[in-house]
């Protein structure tokens, strides 16, 4: 059902639920499709792929959906796609924001982020010291600018974690 809204609008919006994706349809996001307890897999990135090079996770903003957040771009950015991240209010889902106000859940959408900056928020929201947050981002986020294909893309990320960790570009590119 999502196919001819994915083609239309340029971006797939992929949900974790069934109730997320019908209340996400019923916003006018036909291009939503969801994951429902299903792990993504490089199959459904394929297909998905085929209709767009864009695409936006609108997980909920718990562990488990930031787990799942890492593990779609993995696969994704591995196929060269544009990942972005709905960044969800805490203990809320698309359902939920939907029921609420549906203009709040389009604004959402519309201010995705890249799922780098979504990693590096994601860590500053931890209150680490600046030690550990500049070595959990070496670890969980740095890996994530190997996948993009585009050397541009990767040069203006290492700009950008740079600018979070408060250290050097070259330290950022070293790594």
């Amino acid at each position: 059902k999502a196919k001819h809204g994915i083609r239309q609008l340029d971006f797939s919006l992929v949900v974790e639920g069934q109730f997320d994706v019908v209340m996400s349809h019923q916003a006018g996001y036909i291009n939503t499709v969801a994951v429902s307890g299903t792990a993504l897999t490089q199959h459904h990135v394929q297909l998905l792929e085929r209709l767009s090079n864009k695409v936006v996770l609108a997980l909920d903003a718990d562990k488990a959906g930031i787990a799942a957040v890492r593990r779609a771009a993995d696969l994704m950015l591995r196929r060269g796609m544009d990942v972005k991240v709905a960044v969800m209010p805490d203990g809320k889902d698309p359902a939920d924001i939907i029921l609420e106000n549906p203009k709040e859940f389009k604004t959402i959408i519309g201010n995705s982020i890249h799922v780098i900056e979504f990693l590096l928020l994601v860590l500053s929201k931890q209150n680490l010291d600046e030690r550990t947050f500049k070595l959990r981002a070496s670890e969980e986020v740095i890996p994530y600018l190997l996948l993009l294909p585009n050397k541009i893309d990767q040069d203006h990320f290492e700009n950008k974690i740079a600018e979070s960790l408060k250290t050097t570009k070259d330290a950022v590119h070293y790594e």
